[in-house]
């Protein structure tokens, strides 16, 4: 059983574009960058963007590699302040798919998503 992951790897098509995404809308630190490969961060999971090609080539094919528009995974931002956070990334150019509304058990979330339609939620739950 894992304790921690410590990195999550997105896949991109452009490595470029989506480096300027997570820097320059989201306000992550890039911390290590090559042709191929880049990551970020966080408080506790590094991010990792991958080239496309490069991934299919470390995982010996076995990583079918998507050309539609649909996402490709579904990740999760625990945040402090849903509306807060939800204005910062909109100020910054990040558009949203769906705008921050609350659910009935109590978490509030709005969704964006990447370059590549890997799709974000950013949430948090609170007081009833």
């Amino acid at each position: 059983m894992t304790k921690k992951i410590m990195a999550i790897a997105l896949v991109v098509a452009d490595l470029k574009k989506s480096i300027s995404f997570y820097r320059d809308k989201l306000g992550l630190e890039v911390q290590n960058e090559s042709e191929s490969f880049a990551d970020f961060k966080t408080d506790g999971t590094t991010i990792a963007l991958l080239d496309k090609n490069t991934a299919k080539d470390l995982c010996g094919g076995l990583l079918s590699v998507s050309s539609d528009s649909r996402p490709m995974i579904l990740a999760w931002d625990a945040v402090d302040d849903v509306d807060e956070y939800y204005s910062k990334l909109k100020n910054a150019g990040v558009k949203f798919l769906i705008e921050p509304k609350t659910m009935p058990w109590g978490q509030r979330v709005a969704y964006f998503a990447d370059p590549d339609n890997n799709l974000w939620e950013i949430s948090q739950f609170i007081k009833q």
